[in-house]
């Protein structure tokens, strides 16, 4: 096969392919009816003699291979949006669909701090939102489902850069009569681990918390895992435990705030920095550095701005 025989819709299809696991929704969203969509696939495996996707009547996923095409081509077309853009005089920044994606433990919190403002200073930005898991998220970002991830500074990929959001502490969420220090900040080693509540496997802040107490997880206060930090300050505020939070998680104006107490503590690194990642093939890193700056224009100083 030679390169002039690849185009770069065979790239956008496969893509579409990928990212919705479904050759009809792939079909609307390239604008081809679904045969014509399968036959170019097809057309496409049998030139590059491999097999980039597993299918059948209820799944579509792709191959090993399939994996490393999918990187690569979003590559291709990253750089083959910034031969469009230097056509193009002037810009308008923030612009456009953007597709964000952030961690579950900083989702909730974070983004009705400047998402409001984002619509209003630039009307042209379509921003869509996703909620997840790191894992997840970077992996989405790498196949090209996300354009940027908010996210804790806890992994490292060649082929993502990070610009430095904010740095959080942590606080430990407990009942008065669970809280080993009242109006002072704490250590770490005053927290009762048997009492310590957690998030599920796959936060990323379950297993900081983890790294932070020193401990294992048979020593912690139940076999049950939460979903979320509204579920652990639930069962703090419950009796059931005492949850380490980050410090845009602290509840306000809500019977939570009323029914918990919040301890800082002493060291001043007991806490966590957020980034926001992106591909460096990005075609736009100007884009990424004018959100990271509005971001950090609107947080609250419950936190410390890295940028």
């Amino acid at each position: 096969m030679n390169v002039s025989d690849l185009s770069l819709k065979d790239l956008e299809y496969v893509l579409a392919i990928a990212r919705h696991e479904s050759f009809s929704v792939a079909a609307q969203e390239c604008a081809v009816s679904q045969p014509a969509l399968s036959k170019q696939l097809k057309n496409l495996e049998a030139q590059l003699r491999v097999r980039l996707f597993e299918r059948n009547k209820r799944q579509v996923s792709l191959t090993e291979a399939g994996k490393q095409f999918v990187e690569q081509a979003n590559i291709v077309l990253d750089q083959a949006k910034m031969l469009l853009l230097l056509s193009t005089a002037h810009q308008e920044l923030l612009s456009g669909p953007f597709r964000l994606g952030a961690i579950a433990s900083v989702c909730p919190y974070l983004l009705p701090l400047f998402v409001g403002a984002l619509k209003s200073q630039f009307p042209h930005l379509q921003l869509m939102v996703k909620e997840g898991l790191t894992d997840d998220l970077v992996r989405d970002l790498k196949q090209g489902k996300l354009d940027a991830v908010i996210a804790a500074t806890t992994f490292e990929e060649e082929s993502i850069s990070a610009i430095p959001l904010f740095f959080e502490p942590f606080l430990l969420a407990s009942r008065k009569e669970d809280a080993p220090g009242m109006g002072r900040a704490i250590d770490i080693q005053e927290i009762d681990t048997t009492k310590l509540l957690l998030l599920e496997d796959g936060h990323c802040l379950k297993d900081q918390t983890v790294a932070l107490c020193a401990l294992k997880e048979q020593a912690t206060a139940m076999n049950f895992k939460a979903t979320s930090l509204e579920t652990l300050l639930q069962m703090s505020a419950g009796g059931l435990g005492v949850a380490v939070i980050p410090a845009l998680a602290r509840p306000t104006g809500s019977r939570l705030n009323d029914s918990l107490v919040f301890s800082s503590f002493r060291k001043p690194d007991n806490g966590r920095s957020m980034a926001l990642f992106y591909r460096k093939t990005y075609p736009l890193p100007e884009n990424m550095r004018a959100l990271a700056q509005f971001i950090v224009r609107h947080l609250p100083d419950t936190v410390q701005a890295l940028l």
